[in-house]
């Protein structure tokens, strides 16, 4: 796969897991096994199954941390200017 169906094919499971709460509790539990069995996907010998499943878990585990910001409030407190600079006042 090239990077773009890679990326194609995270949004297409990430979908999944949003809508169907058995899809990710499989996911969880299991997330090769769960993508092998509802995509019939093989997953070539270098992909490190240990590695794989701990990206994949750590991806979709929301709520497991409840001091984490989530994006919205990360994206108010990340350095950079704001979308609109307020009057200077001069």
């Amino acid at each position: 796969m090239d990077p773009a169906e890679v990326a194609a094919f995270r949004a297409k499971v990430a979908q999944r897991a949003a809508e169907d709460p058995e899809f990710k509790a499989a996911l969880l539990a299991n997330p090769m096994g769960a993508i092998s069995k509802e995509y019939n996907f093989t997953f070539p010998d270098s992909i490190d199954p240990a590695t794989f499943n701990a990206r994949v878990r750590s991806r979709f585990q929301t709520g497991a941390n409840p001091d984490r910001l989530s994006n919205t409030e990360l994206e108010q407190v990340a350095g950079g200017a704001p979308k609109e600079l307020p009057p200077c006042g001069y």
